[in-house]
């Protein structure tokens, strides 16, 4: 290895050095319920974000489920709510409930079947939407209700001004 190659070889490693220490630094010093909480907050972001395309498109769904000249528009919105249910697979939210603080591992299993259950439906919908089988429509749209009532009932936190 001659002079210069030397030179340059240890200028990158003196360069990869500072830009990796101060890094490692300042993770090493920060305490782990931080980085918890921002992991947290992250997961309530995804979870809130997938949550607020469901619902807008199970608002798009109620006014053009019916609609014959919609049907693709209805396809592509059910393929996108299955999309956003299956990025809250892994953001479940935090336990509020007695019973999901004493358990919060059963709490998130619990949330990730009705997830995996919500897909589903929104899959079986889809076909038959796309077969145009309007009684399989109709009860796989029940079946959607039911499934977020139920959601909501269980994992949704009502707020104490509501």
């Amino acid at each position: 290895m001659n002079a210069t190659t030397k030179f340059f070889s240890l200028s990158l490693l003196a360069i990869l050095a500072l830009l990796i220490l101060p890094a490692a630094g300042s993770t090493a010093q920060e305490p782990d319920a931080k980085i918890g909480t921002t992991e947290k907050a992250e997961e309530n972001d995804e979870l809130e974000k997938n949550m607020k395309a469901l619902k807008k498109g199970m608002r798009f769904l109620s006014r053009n489920l019916e609609n014959p000249q919609a049907q693709e528009a209805v396809i592509q919105t059910l393929q996108s709510m299955q999309s956003s249910a299956i990025g809250a697979f892994s953001s479940g939210p935090r336990p509020f409930t007695e019973e999901g603080n004493k358990d919060p591992e059963k709490w998130n299993l619990g949330f990730r079947q009705r997830i995996l259950d919500l897909t589903q439906v929104l899959l079986h919908l889809e076909s038959a939407v796309f077969t145009k089988d309007s009684n399989q429509v109709k009860a796989s749209w029940q079946k959607l209700r039911d499934l977020k009532k139920d959601g909501h009932s269980i994992y949704l936190e009502e707020d104490e001004d509501e």
